[in-house]
């Protein structure tokens, strides 16, 4: 007999055992757990007083998964209040109601999202909220037997899905979908857990005695959400019965699948039985709650069932009993769709349903009974099969992945703390299709020593809290290297300060259209690194370089993003007294793909190679920043930022590595930094007097080595002190991952064939607002009735008519529109961005849930 593997895990996301398809999800999966495993199994539910009366043989421990406000401490209402108002992010305050989930999260090694369609109601931020704790905490997530939709649209959505450990999905719709962004090693197609469920004995309703045939009728009062003709479900549901009536040796059941109060199927199937009141041939399961394995086996009874909840109709196809679906999601056409070929005939779209089209389907099911049960029975042998050896198949997935990636792809930042930590050289640097470095393990040299596992920060469950941080707003005194630099001048200054002492400085250079982290150790040479680089640069072989001169005891000032020095840190594995580290406020690092086939077309376009870039070039001062291009016959190309194609992609987050969307190394996380350097946006509202459009640096002070760096260049610099909350106000980032935006996925599905141009002129203004659509739609307009003017008679904006207006008029008046647009374009992004936006949104998100219930 194989060993059991020793894993505890924790079961989250389920809504109750009032619903029997969550019930039978939990039911199937402990059983396979516990014949599996040797560990603990904790569920966290929605329903603790109900469903921790059962299953107390295999689960060791329920825990509450969401609190209502009557139930938290006076104290944490405050904290919620607060966490509203300014919702930087909405884990905030989700963690508080989670709180009990979130702290069990500690004592597991796996966590199981069970609640399969949990995903297909809208966003559930609260579900995002516990995965980001799961991989806070470097735990293995797993969104176990979903579906969700066949196109997924939301951002968000698509970034919480994708720090999923593997996907199991229930159905092929769901997986194809899923496939477009996540890594198909993260994906499984396995049926759902609970086509394994076991059926238990139970007496059955008098009219099984009654009638040779029965059929069972599941209905639910959620079906009425998803259509506008809801007098069709009754009529539909009506007719139906009448015509399984008019055989005298046939019953009907009316069977519950879920016991919520607030969505209880009884409520539905009793007034199908009022219409029926005075006919026993109708009869409804009403006089006790079944458990999920009682209902099964009364659904196995039947001679056909028409089922409305997915878990009702997953009982009759694995009891062979041909089953008509009345659906309202992909799971039902996935799941019949895998089943038989097609699902048309097998599932009937609620808002399609009509009392024709219903008599029309539940023919097709009784003419074709034979056949439907001869596929049941082929397909449930290798469909049980599977779902019991599903759980096995995960767990190898799991360990297939750890020994293929040293973390997972999603939380890689790139740090190479595993390639310069390898004894053996084993581990490989590769550059993955969208232009970022990964590493991987070569097999052939490795020596299974577990250091490249053990030094990455991603793997490492850790957080920093800063005793007495300080924060400032700081210009350089000297105005000509506060010109040269992105913001205020502050690393230059302190750049300078570390070499008088005989130190040197590690920051990023660009070189060869490529961003390079070098050493610096003469003060002429500390241009090179001043100034920001929109592009991830590379590490090599620089922390072995960092560690020789730490150990010669030079003074070692390390610039980079907050990431690059977790891994610089966790290579070193101790403190040094001489290193001093500067992390910068990072948006997200673009890729170096992307960079170089920007400055390919720019060069190709003025046949002209670019010899130096200015990310952040202050001719048209510092809140209208441009970069500038310098070619190497001399000429310079100032374009405002708002204006370069590879500046528009990056702000959009077109192109970040997805590491990015999901940062573990925001402020007060995995950010170990002596000090903390960006752009004090919004300082005209905070200080006003020091706002000179030159540029002021945004300073976090975190330890005592960076304030006694910061002391010593105190007299070269102008500064005030201020508050966290004023830096953070322009500068979300410290606390909350960009957002993921879907049109990364199709930029890179344009990348090789068009140009940056035309990927992001077709991009852009995907998801600006309907005011700017339409001014698109009205330039479409104006471009149709220039090819041909003697139809012009329409008028632009209702002001303009267009018939006397020449071709030349109208291209200026089109430029101008296009203009316009970019502008609109600038202030919808900052305002998309920004905490009002956010919080509006979760205003509306609330409303809107409330409008649906």
């Amino acid at each position: 007999m194989e060993e059991k593997r020793k894993i505890n895990f924790m079961l989250y996301g389920e809504g109750t055992f009032l619903n029997k398809g969550c019930e039978a999800i939990v039911n199937t999966t402990i059983k396979k757990i516990k014949k599996t495993c040797d560990g603990e199994i904790i569920l966290s539910t929605n329903d603790y007083q109900y469903d921790s009366k059962y299953y107390n043989d295999i689960i060791t421990k329920y825990v509450q998964q969401y609190y209502l406000d009557k139930d938290l401490s006076e104290e944490e209402r405050k904290k919620i209040e607060y966490y509203k108002t300014i919702p930087f992010d909405y884990t905030n305050f989700e963690k508080i109601y989670k709180k009990d989930c979130i702290k069990e999260i500690e004592n597991v090694d796996i966590c199981l999202s069970v609640g399969g369609d949990n995903y297909c109601y809208g966003e559930p931020y609260w579900l995002y909220t516990i995965n980001k704790c799961i991989k806070e905490k470097g735990k293995k997530n797993v969104f176990w037997c979903t579906s969700i939709y066949e196109n997924i649209e939301s951002d968000e959505m698509i970034r919480d899905l994708k720090t999923y450990d593997v996907v199991v999905t229930r159905e092929s719709l769901t997986y194809n979908a899923l496939a477009k962004f996540m890594d198909k090693d993260r994906l499984m197609l396995t049926p759902d857990t609970a086509f394994s469920l076991e059926k238990k004995e139970t007496s059955l309703p008098k009219i099984f005695k009654k009638y040779k045939k029965v059929v069972g009728i599941n209905i639910s009062p959620l079906i009425s959400n998803y259509t506008t003709k809801k007098d069709n479900i009754a009529n539909s549901i009506k007719t139906l019965i009448e015509y399984i009536l008019e055989d005298n040796d046939t019953g009907v059941i009316l069977i519950p699948h879920v016991y919520i109060e607030t969505n209880r199927d009884l409520d539905a199937l009793a007034k199908v039985k009022e219409i029926f009141k005075d006919n026993d041939r109708v009869e409804i399961l009403d006089d006790r709650i079944y458990d999920c394995e009682e209902i099964k086996y009364v659904i196995s009874k039947c001679k056909y069932l028409v089922a409305a909840r997915t878990h009702a109709s997953i009982a009759g196809y694995s009891t062979i009993v041909p089953t008509l679906v009345i659906g309202y999601s992909v799971k039902s056409k996935g799941i019949a769709l895998d089943l038989f070929g097609e699902y048309e005939n097998y599932v009937i779209p609620v808002d399609e349903m009509t009392p024709e089209i219903l008599l029309k389907k539940f023919k097709f099911i009784q003419d074709n009974e034979e056949e439907i049960k001869r596929i049941l029975k082929e397909k449930m042998v290798i469909y049980k099969k599977k779902a019991d050896n599903q759980l096995v198949e995960l767990l190898d997935r799991l360990e297939y992945l750890d020994k293929k990636h040293i973390t997972d792809i999603c939380k890689c930042t790139g740090c190479m703390a595993c390639y310069n930590i390898c004894p053996s050289g084993a581990i490989e640097v590769v550059e993955n299709d969208k232009g970022f470095l990964y590493t991987k393990i070569n097999s052939e040299k490795c020596i299974n020593c577990g250091l490249c596992k053990k030094v990455c920060p991603a793997n490492k469950a850790y957080k920093n809290v800063y005793e007495k941080p300080e924060f400032y707003a700081v210009v350089n005194n000297k105005e000509d290297e506060r010109i040269n630099s992105s913001s205020g001048g502050i690393v230059g200054c302190i750049s300078k300060e570390i070499l008088k002492n005989k130190g040197v400085v590690y920051g990023v250079a660009l070189e060869n259209k490529e961003a390079k982290h070098i050493r610096v150790d003469k003060e002429k040479d500390i241009y090179k690194i001043m100034g920001s680089k929109y592009v991830q640069s590379i590490i090599g072989d620089i922390y072995s370089k960092v560690k020789t001169d730490l150990e010669n005891n030079l003074k070692v000032l390390f610039t980079g993003t907050p990431c690059q020095i977790e891994g610089l840190k966790s290579y070193l594995n101790k403190e040094y007294k001489n290193l001093i580290t500067l992390a910068i406020i990072c948006h997200g690092v673009p890729s170096p793909k992307v960079l170089k086939k920007h400055i390919n077309e720019k060069e190709k376009k003025r046949k002209e190679k670019i010899k130096n870039i200015s990310f952040r070039n202050k001719k048209f001062g510092w809140h209208k920043w441009s970069v500038s291009y310098e070619y190497e016959n001399g000429e310079i190309e100032i374009i405002p930022f708002t204006k370069d194609y590879f500046m528009q992609g990056f702000l959009r987050n077109y192109y970040l590595r997805e590491s990015c969307y999901n940062c573990q190394m925001r402020f007060e996380k995995k950010n170990s930094a002596d000090i903390m350097v960006g752009d004090f946006w919004g300082i005209e509202e905070v200080l006003p007097e020091i706002d000179d459009d030159k540029g002021v640096s945004a300073v976090i002070v975190n330890s005592q080595i960076g304030l006694e760096l910061f002391e010593k260049i105190k007299n070269k610099v102008k500064y005030e002190k201020t508050t966290f909350n004023d830096i953070l106000k322009g500068n979300p980032v410290l606390i909350s991952s960009v957002k993921y935006t879907k049109n990364e996925e199709k930029f890179y599905d344009l990348i090789n064939d068009y140009s940056m141009e035309m990927i992001i002129n077709s991009l852009k203004g995907i998801n600006s607002d309907d005011e700017i659509n339409k001014m698109r739609d009205e330039i479409k307009t104006l471009n149709s009735q220039i090819k041909d003017l003697l139809e012009a008679k329409k008028y632009f904006l209702g002001q303009i008519e267009l018939r006397d207006i020449q071709l030349e008029q109208k291209e200026n008046l089109i430029r101008e529109k296009e203009g316009l647009i970019q502008e609109r374009d600038s202030e919808i992004h900052k305002i998309y961005y920004s905490r009002r936006w956010k919080y509006t949104s979760k205003i509306a998100n609330v409303f809107h849930k409330i409008k649906k219930h």
